[in-house]
């Protein structure tokens, strides 16, 4: 920053910044919140018992963008159990006889309990008794919250210069 000096009561002061820093800055910030809050995971398991090992299970997979569902036999689940990722980070996975189904796309450090969901899904195989099996695992709300905050980062300085210039 430079200081022109004119009298000793007034000084004006001449401030230079990156114009194209700030706004690659800006953008990134931007672009990263809307890809959090438009691919914002919802995963669903809906499992419906007409007899022992009869019927069929629904893995739905929900985004802002739209929705993708695999359907998987009784017969073919076998359990469910929690996976680790990297630095600690897990995730639940639909054990079948052909391998394993991940229930999210993603892995997350302590979010919801998943070790319930894995035993609900291990209930819901080994007993008979039990005809339907609904879990969900919705993260939206944190993606949205971080999103916002994201994009609000990335706007608010360029809405507090223009409000300082009187533009």
């Amino acid at each position: 920053m430079k200081k022109l000096q004119g009298t000793p009561y007034n000084e004006l002061k001449i401030q230079s910044s990156n114009i194209r820093l700030n706004l690659l800055s800006s953008l990134f910030l931007i672009i990263a919140g809307l890809w959090l809050v438009f691919y914002a995971p919802n995963a669903t398991l809906s499992c419906q018992r007409i007899e022992s090992k009869q019927g069929n299970c629904k893995l739905t997979k929900t985004i802002l963008l739209g929705s993708n569902t695999q359907e998987i036999s009784l017969d073919n689940l076998v359990g469910g159990k929690v996976t680790k990722g990297s630095k600690g980070s897990t995730r639940v996975e639909l054990l079948t006889k052909s391998g394993g189904i991940p229930f999210t796309d993603y892995y997350t450090t302590s979010w919801g309990d998943k070790n319930d969901l894995a035993n609900k899904i291990n209930d819901f195989v080994a007993n008979p008794d039990r005809k339907s099996l609904n879990l969900s695992q919705d993260d939206r709300r944190g993606a949205w919250i971080f999103g916002s905050i994201f994009v609000l980062a990335g706007v608010l300085p360029y809405v507090w210069k223009r409000e300082k210039l009187n533009l």
